[in-house]
């Protein structure tokens, strides 16, 4: 988990906080989903599952914070030239020893010499009246207070265009514009199958049984419900969120096959077979999956596309059945990872099928 974690981070700014939550945040999505494509969502695996997950990204976060940040680069120092210095040379003085060593003389008589003292330089500037200070105050105040006040009306202006034209004052109800969302609609490439009567319009996928009826015609664990044809492959796998088979048809030819149980089909005339798949691209890329379905005298689906991204998904298809069809055998449905041909491949999770408006 740690690894796929890692791996996942790399492929984006690791160190931006906001982007390492939503790596965190998709992989517990997608470990609860495929908990429930498992049919193992119990409370308690999710517990175990999350906590797994909780110490991976505690272990990452401690590393990222104890990760050295490289040292800036030592700004060479700018060498300025040193202003002049104005120097007053104070004026000559007598030193005092010497001036008594001359005066000095047989008789010892007071001094009227006074010694002259050195005085300080004025080095300070000229400072200005003060009258000069209040007229630049004066000066600048009016200029000041008007962009002050145009700062302010031009937040007000944008304040009120933005009240107005989001209808900030309207109801909830007045300003939902929406459309009731229509059911999903899947719609087929630009050839027919078969039966004409199963693409002359976008089927309409329907919801009404909820999860029920579903027969699993695939799952990670049984590997013998599929089949490899023309250099097709498949390999079981686990990752973080569980069991999957990495599926790759590396050429034209190459597809993955998996039945449809006869009794199902048998069912079927007069009705709908829908068609359920969660999978999800590999690592290193995304891809579009095509299927395709042969029922035999059923007729089949043509030829439906699915792109897929990283996180897993579940992917719907359906089929009417005409009526008064008697199948005499099981059908056949094929997947291709890759319509391009450039060998990319898909983790399957399962494949469900069920009849619906029977």
């Amino acid at each position: 988990m740690e690894t796929a974690l890692r791996s996942a981070l790399k492929k984006g700014d690791i160190k931006d906080p906001i982007f390492r939550r939503k790596v965190y945040e998709s992989a517990a999505n997608a470990m609860h989903r495929s908990l429930e494509a498992r049919g193992n969502a119990t409370k308690e695996a999710i517990d175990a599952q999350n906590k797994r997950l909780a110490e991976v990204i505690r272990t990452i976060e401690a590393d990222l914070k104890a990760a050295p940040s490289p040292a800036p680069a030592a700004a060479k120092p700018s060498v300025e030239p040193e202003p002049p210095v104005r120097q007053t040379e104070p004026p000559l003085v007598e030193p005092v020893s010497e001036r008594r060593a001359t005066t000095t003389g047989t008789r010892n008589e007071p001094s009227l010499y006074v010694e002259p003292r050195a005085e300080k330089a004025d080095t300070k500037p000229e400072r200005k009246p003060a009258e000069t200070k209040s007229e630049r105050k004066g000066t600048r105040a009016p200029f000041a207070k008007l962009l002050t006040a145009a700062v302010l009306v031009s937040f007000l202006g944008v304040g009120f265009f933005w009240v107005f034209t989001t209808d900030a004052f309207k109801s909830e109800e007045a300003r939902d514009t929406s459309v009731p969302n229509p059911n999903r609609v899947l719609e087929s490439e630009s050839f027919e199958g078969r039966d004409p009567g199963t693409s002359n319009a976008p089927a309409t996928l329907d919801n009404s049984a909820g999860d029920d009826g579903w027969i699993e015609l695939f799952s990670p664990n049984d590997l013998t419900t599929l089949g490899l044809v023309a250099g097709a492959t498949a390999e079981m796998k686990t990752d973080p969120f569980g069991d999957y088979v990495h599926l790759v048809t590396p050429n034209e030819e190459a597809e993955v096959q998996i039945d449809v149980p006869l009794n199902l089909m048998q069912q079927a005339p007069g009705g709908t077979i829908q068609l359920s798949f969660i999978a999800n691209a590999d690592d290193d890329a995304p891809t579009q999956m095509s299927v395709t379905c042969d029922l035999g005298t059923l007729g089949d689906c043509g030829r439906l596309r699915f792109n897929l991204g990283q996180a897993p998904q579940e992917y719907l298809m359906q089929m009417q059945i005409p009526e008064g069809a008697s199948p005499s055998r099981q059908g056949v449905i094929k997947i291709v990872t890759d319509i391009e041909n450039e060998a990319r491949a898909v983790k399957l999770l399962q494949v469900r099928a069920r009849l619906i408006g029977n």
